[in-house]
């Protein structure tokens, strides 16, 4: 090869390197600013909420519901701010949150909150296939945005990471707990757990519904009188947290 041959290899190379760095450096823009793709916007108590569809004026009540579910965890300060973006066509869900059948999904570093289509006048989101939402009296509209927002929480709160070392059960497990705002039966939950319901298994848990997660926190905070810090700082094995949910001495909800 001549010289001349090499000296245009070189320059081609040099050339598809750029493309590559400028095209990356695009992604990177717009994952971490998406606002061109959702042109409606609302704003309200600390909620900047964004959609590709209209917003309807019953998103505050939704709000509403949300921040007092947010309430109820110490991490929590009201004065907080939140970026949530609604994609009701789903490749924008496939696009942003790298998966297409979440109920809502927050990426870290850039704190942008996904959320996947919604009915926002019947504070529900819409199922992602043919078969229903499970719990979705438990898991409204509202659930979703506490439960993602609590996740913006716990990075804030803890760092990176911090977050990054902390198991998914953990994560989860708080973010649920959270964004259920104690309406939770731990009791009959618990029994189903002892009984190997599917609603409380493994698999379930790993895939979304997370229950079983769920009962683990609250088992493990029942036990240290609500100690969210010490959980975070030195949590147990999740073999441990497990045992700890089977063997709680949860009290029944009053009839």
């Amino acid at each position: 090869m001549t010289k001349v041959n090499k000296l245009k290899l070189g320059r081609r190379g040099a050339s598809v390197g750029m493309v590559a760095v400028t095209l990356f450096a695009f992604l990177i823009l717009i994952y971490r600013f998406p606002f061109p793709f959702f042109s409606y916007e609302r704003q309200y108590r600390g909620f900047a909420v964004y959609s590709d569809r209209p917003i309807s004026a019953t998103l505050d009540s939704v709000i509403d519901d949300s921040i007092k579910r947010l309430s109820t965890s110490p991490l929590y300060h009201g004065d907080e701010k939140f970026r949530i973006f609604i994609c009701n066509d789903n490749w924008r869900l496939k696009f942003f949150a790298f998966n297409g059948n979440v109920g809502g999904q927050t990426i870290y570093l850039t704190e942008n909150i996904f959320i996947r289509e919604v009915d926002i006048a019947g504070n529900k989101i819409i199922s992602p296939g043919p078969k229903p939402l499970l719990d979705p009296l438990d898991r409204p509209l509202s659930y979703f945005i506490a439960h993602e927002a609590t996740h913006v929480i716990q990075e804030r709160h803890f760092g990176i990471l911090k977050i990054a070392q902390t198991p998914k059960w953990l994560l989860e497990g708080y973010a649920d707990l959270v964004a259920k705002g104690g309406a939770f039966d731990l009791a009959g939950n618990q029994q189903l757990m002892r009984n190997g319901d599917t609603l409380l298994s493994q698999e379930m848990a790993r895939n979304g519904l997370y229950r079983r997660f769920h009962l683990m926190v609250a088992a493990l905070l029942f036990n240290s009188k609500g100690d969210v810090e010490g959980l975070f700082a030195g949590p147990p094995s999740e073999e441990a947290a497990e045992s700890a949910a089977i063997s709680a001495k949860f009290i029944p909800p009053v009839k």
